[in-house]
């Protein structure tokens, strides 16, 4: 019985400490948030960075239909509000190339594109005036995969505040 008790009182310091070394850990240990690789083979990811810090997306739903393309994209982390990026492009992607794109077409003033960003306070939408600037790098509609690199920026719908989106780039699987 005494050894069961020496062996519970030891089982107890030892989870203790552990405990206290994790709490003791300081926060610069962890390692820095890295925008996904650019490739161009259906690997589902999406990252850019947002006024220089990065910004990776833990969900995707990207679609494209006869030179349509939709992609949203949620960045949800523990006990924070999810934030969105969306992009929308109508009409505009048949083949693989540099686009730059305004909100509305000036010929037909038709939209164009529509980007859209959350951050869990404040939501940013494109009529910023600056075109949108898309480099189509894969358009595979056999294997139904649409990949590319982005830049623009957004206008905060109530303040007017404007933030950066660039170094952007998709791969993914529609």
């Amino acid at each position: 019985m005494k050894t069961y008790h020496q062996l519970l009182l030891l089982f107890t310091a030892l989870l203790t400490m552990n405990l206290h070394c994790e709490k003791d850990r300081p926060e610069d240990n962890k390692l820095p948030a890295v925008l996904p690789p650019a490739t161009t083979i259906g690997a589902n990811t999406f990252g850019c960075e947002i006024n220089g810090v990065v910004w990776n997306a833990t969900k995707l739903n990207a679609d494209y239909w006869n030179g349509d393309f939709l992609l949203n994209s949620e960045k949800k982390e523990a006990f924070k509000i999810t934030q969105v990026l969306n992009l929308q492009v109508l009409g505009r992607f048949y083949d693989t190339g540099y686009y730059e794109l305004t909100f509305f077409d000036t010929t037909t003033s038709n939209r164009q594109i529509y980007a859209y960003h959350f951050d869990g306070n404040k939501e940013y939408e494109n009529p910023s005036g600056e075109p949108v600037k898309i480099r189509i790098t894969r358009l595979d509609s056999i294997q139904g995969i649409l990949s590319g690199r982005f830049d623009f920026d957004l206008k905060a719908k109530l303040s007017g505040e404007l933030i950066q989106v660039r170094n952007g780039r998709f791969d993914v699987k529609y």
